[in-house]
């Protein structure tokens, strides 16, 4: 094998591994190369035209990929865990980390599609275990495994990459860190982990957004990211008034949002932290309710409680409201309710976790959260 190779570089040695065994599982299965003499001639021919060309057998002529990408590509877990085994720590160092145009090994295996996750996360952790680069990025967007597993919401590769001793902190090219993707693309799963894992908020990228600013911007297509920022706020330190490069602070996205996604309990959050969002404006067809703090309204219950919901009906003045309750009309304060998100016809809804015994019954509900 060693005259097989010379010229070739000693880095080689390794891969032209991977090529033979890659080549014996795929020829056991193809039915054309399915007998042992047809599987040996084949064989002799690609390590003998490795051997007298100038082409290296690590690469495909037209991918430029090595038999470990090529590995990787097609799934094979068996023929990467048999080269780990037999290669020495010397050949692993040298071509483990051995780049294509889409990325090093570990890049491609954090970042099989879907219906193949298993095999990815197998990929990975022999990899990993074999010494292949955590920080290595992705050619196309500058991303590590870290940060392909937290895109895809896949909590068992984010877990098996953490178990590792990777950082949950690490950059990418960008200076993006795992958290913010995860919020950015709404892995709600990972974005728990991560932040168990000792994710910092605070943490900018090259635009100057932190994950408070990320939750915030994607919130207008994933709404559950506000119950992360209420999450984050309890976070020693929190830096929520840091402006980002285009001067925007975690108010500024909130209050581009409509008032009514923003809970009762994210504006006291952010009321205990100094931050006070512009007073609501309400219209008429708005659905409002009694604010938690109002022990005793100005203009009294009117046959309304804390629990009623109800929708203005007309606005007298900036600071009045007339308000239709199911008890009837109520003139209330402005700023004694909040708007709430309004229920409508084909809207999915569940019950709430405390409720034991629904009280029209359960007719046609269905216990399993639909949103």
């Amino acid at each position: 094998m060693d005259s097989l190779l010379e010229g070739q570089g000693k880095w080689q040695l390794p891969l032209m591994f991977i090529w033979i065994f890659f080549f014996l599982d795929f020829t056991c299965t193809h039915p054309l190369l399915s007998s042992p003499e047809e599987s040996n001639r084949t064989l002799n021919t690609v390590i003998h035209s490795s051997s007298t060309s100038h082409i290296s057998p690590c690469l495909t002529p037209g991918e430029q990929q090595a038999p470990l990408h090529l590995s990787v590509t097609t799934r094979n877990v068996a023929v990467v865990k048999r080269w780990v085994e037999i290669a020495s720590a010397e050949e692993i160092a040298d071509a483990i980390d051995i780049p294509c145009p889409i990325g090093t090994a570990l890049c491609m295996a954090a970042a099989l599609k879907k219906d193949h996750e298993a095999e990815g996360r197998a990929l990975v952790e022999i990899l990993l275990a074999a010494g292949a680069d955590p920080t290595a990025q992705d050619t196309q967007h500058g991303r590590t495994p870290l940060h392909a597993a937290a895109m895809a919401n896949d909590v068992e590769l984010v877990k098996i990459i953490l178990d590792a001793g990777v950082d949950v902190n690490i950059r990418d090219v960008h200076n993006v860190i795992p958290l913010h993707v995860a919020l950015a693309r709404g892995a709600k799963s990972c974005v728990g982990l991560l932040l168990s894992a000792g994710a910092n908020c605070n943490l900018q990228d090259d635009e100057g957004d932190n994950a408070f600013h990320m939750a915030a911007e994607a919130a207008k297509m994933i709404r559950e990211n506000l119950e992360w920022i209420m999450i984050m706020l309890r976070f020693p330190g929190a830096a929520i008034t840091v402006r980002n490069h285009s001067g925007k602070t975690l108010r500024d996205f909130l209050e581009a949002l409509p008032r009514e996604w923003i809970s009762e309990d994210l504006l006291e959050a952010l009321s205990d932290r100094g931050v006070h969002l512009s007073p609501t404006v309400f219209q008429v067809g708005d659905w409002v309710k009694f604010k938690r703090s109002v022990m005793s309204p100005t203009h009294g219950w009117q046959g309304a409680t804390h629990k009623s919901v109800g929708f203005v009906q007309s606005v007298p003045d900036k600071d009045n409201l007339i308000v239709s309750f199911c008890s009837g009309e109520a003139r209330v304060l402005a700023n004694e309710v909040v708007k709430v998100i309004p229920l409508d016809r084909g809207q999915h809804v569940q019950l709430k976790p405390d409720v034991k015994e629904p009280r029209f019954d359960y007719m046609l509900l269905v216990l399993k959260p639909e949103v």
